[in-house]
């Protein structure tokens, strides 16, 4: 590899290492409206808040990489070709073939970064991330009720309170309890959510209990009856061993899950399980396939710079654009597709590779630019 060679590959990996974060934060924030309304309800604290977002990042990554890798190779050849730095290249005799060499490399190290999120590191992330959110959900805590509203803690439990004097501690509460019997409501000017041998209990000050009539079970049950202090156990303790897969989705299984489904999934809900799965083998191959596109954009454009750039600039990022949004259109299509061939989507990325290639071929073997240096090498300078 030539000198030309490392400096056009140097050239792309920083444009893939300075276009990945600034393609994929954006999205990440973007995305992020359960999380932030998880910390704005306290369910999840600032680091927790973080660290969720870290274990999504992976998700967007292998979302968002084939597009990262198109744009950071094209506008690395792009921004070479205007400085005439490509011109230069093709000039001392190096080949289409050749200065594309560093654009596939880069583009084939942004495939296995991709694999590597999709096979592997998206499933445990996620998984990960789905039992955190489960534990911040499913415990009860007080800033994770509405104010001036019922809220429901459980099935037949619902809770309203007016204000918020603490982390664990709110004012002028009421709990609903609905029972085979009727309803049983606790009122209270204030309340304690507390935590102890693995479950919630609230401990009311200064209220009254109204139960049912008929219902002996209790010592309270007559009638209203006014307390000082009271306790009522309302949940229990979640931790991660209580998660079941039962919540998990798409991210959170593998792909050999994906592309082979259990047998109670039918129907369209299979249809997306096996394209969920063909995602995770087609996105490092858009990684690869984009990056040649990109290539055969740019280079298919040398002999048209006196066009402008902005038209030069246009017609590769439509040509992109249509291309990838098509792709998007048509794989959501055929997630709700049951008697579909689902694995023939495999062939756009082959296609577009394929056809991407053939075009640099092509482009190598006209060799116009350099063979109009080359005779022009011929003649000498008068004296």
């Amino acid at each position: 590899m030539v000198l030309a060679q490392y400096y056009l590959l140097k050239k792309c990996l920083k444009a893939l290492v300075l276009a990945t974060p600034g393609f994929c934060l954006p999205m990440l924030l973007a995305h992020a409206g359960p999380l932030y309304d998880a910390y704005s309800r306290e369910l999840i604290g600032f680091f927790g808040l973080l660290h969720m977002m870290g274990l999504w990042l992976p998700m967007i990554i292998y979302l968002s990489m084939p597009a990262v890798v198109a744009i950071g190779i094209g506008f690395t050849y792009f921004t070479a070709l205007t400085d005439r730095e490509l011109i230069v290249m093709q000039a001392s005799r190096l080949s289409v073939g050749q200065l594309a060499v560093p654009g596939v490399i880069a583009s084939v190290i942004a495939a296995i970064l991709c694999a590597a999120m999709s096979l592997y590191t998206v499933p445990e992330s996620m998984r990960q991330f789905a039992e955190r959110i489960y534990v911040a959900e499913k415990n009860i805590r007080p800033a994770s009720l509405r104010e001036n509203a019922f809220s429901q803690l459980s099935p037949g439990v619902e809770v309203y309170i007016g204000a918020r004097i603490s982390a664990d501690t709110v004012r002028n509460v009421i709990l609903r309890i609905e029972g085979k019997d009727g309803a049983r409501v606790i009122s209270a000017q204030t309340a304690t959510f507390m935590r102890a041998d693995g479950r919630v209990y609230v401990v009311f000050e200064n209220g009254h209990i109204t139960s049912p009539p008929g219902d002996g079970s209790d010592p309270v049950a007559a009638g209203a009856t006014r307390f000082r202090h009271y306790s009522y156990e309302i949940a229990r303790v979640y931790t991660p061993e209580d998660v079941s897969e039962r919540i998990w989705g798409f991210f959170e299984r593998h792909i050999h899950q994906l592309l082979f489904p259990p047998t109670n999934v039918t129907g369209t809900e299979r249809s997306a399980w096996l394209m969920e799965g063909l995602k995770r083998l087609i996105h490092p191959m858009l990684s690869i396939a984009y990056g040649l596109l990109a290539l055969a954009i740019v280079f298919s454009l040398v002999t048209h710079l006196r066009q402008g750039y902005l038209k030069i600039l246009g017609a590769g990022a439509l040509t992109f654009g249509s291309l990838h949004t098509s792709y998007l259109v048509i794989m959501g299509l055929l997630s709700r597709e049951t008697d579909f061939e689902h694995r023939m989507v495999l062939l756009f990325p082959v296609a577009v590779g394929l056809l991407s290639f053939a075009h640099l071929r092509l482009l190598d073997r006209q060799g116009g630019p350099r063979a109009a240096f080359r005779s022009s090498s011929r003649f000498e300078a008068a004296a």
